[in-house]
């Protein structure tokens, strides 16, 4: 293998190394960055072997930009717009669905600032840092913003499903005694933070599951992240 392939092979590691980090970017825990990031085989459409998105979303999860490499780009409108070679490109106002990762059994959580997710994130495109098993890969840039979305009301939602398994939102609704609107617009915000999953069910209700049996919020003392505190 020549000196040139193995540096491609590395700088292809380091970016699977991005796969499932969320990151809320601002201090009320409105827009949140996601990445997610494939092996798959080399191609015309994707000749580095990764399969990649990066989405910028609203409060509402709505897509605002994201940047990937799903799908053909048409060249022009009809059936027979789509082109060929390369599939990355860019989107622009156009909801998507949130990829989930594996089930876990334990959710971390990060806090951290905006420039310490940017340089964090930047250290792990360059290859310099490469995060360990255990690190979160959800972070908040504040206590306050991750108090907004995981607020007590909302934790006795996550313990109700996690107990009891509803078989669809109609059923949470009841145990609950929480509208169904408003229970969907928080399971879904939840679930594209790798909160809760949501599976189809019959006749297309949505099943909401927890895949965790706890969450650890990581909040470093140190600039160094040396030191940490996780509360479960």
């Amino acid at each position: 293998m020549s000196v040139r392939e193995l540096h491609h092979n590395s700088s292809r590691d380091t970016l699977l190394d991005l796969d499932g980090q969320v990151f809320v970017v601002d201090a009320k825990g409105a827009y949140w960055v996601r990445f997610v990031v494939r092996r798959v085989e080399p191609s015309v459409e994707r000749p580095h072997g990764l399969e990649y998105s990066l989405t910028l979303h609203d409060s509402s999860g709505r897509r605002l930009v994201g940047f990937d490499n799903a799908h053909p780009v048409r060249a022009a409108r009809g059936p027979g717009g789509r082109g060929k070679g390369p599939h990355d490109h860019k989107h622009r106002l156009r909801a998507t669905r949130a990829e989930r990762g594996a089930l876990m059994r334990i959710l971390r959580i990060g806090i951290a600032s905006y420039d310490e997710m940017k340089a964090r994130t930047l250290a792990i495109a360059r290859g310099e840092y490469k995060p360990r098993p255990d690190e979160p890969k959800v972070w908040f840039r504040s206590a306050e913003s991750f108090a907004r979305v995981l607020s007590d009301k909302n934790r006795a939602l996550l313990r109700v499903i996690a107990e009891s398994s509803p078989g669809s939102l109609a059923q949470l609704a009841e145990r609950t005694g929480r509208k169904k609107s408003n229970l969907s617009r928080t399971l879904k915000t939840m679930e594209r933070l790798g909160l809760i999953v949501l599976k189809k069910g019959a006749r297309g209700s949505l099943i909401p599951q927890v895949p965790y049996g706890t969450i650890s919020l990581v909040m470093p003392l140190a600039k160094s992240g040396k030191q940490r505190v996780e509360a479960a």
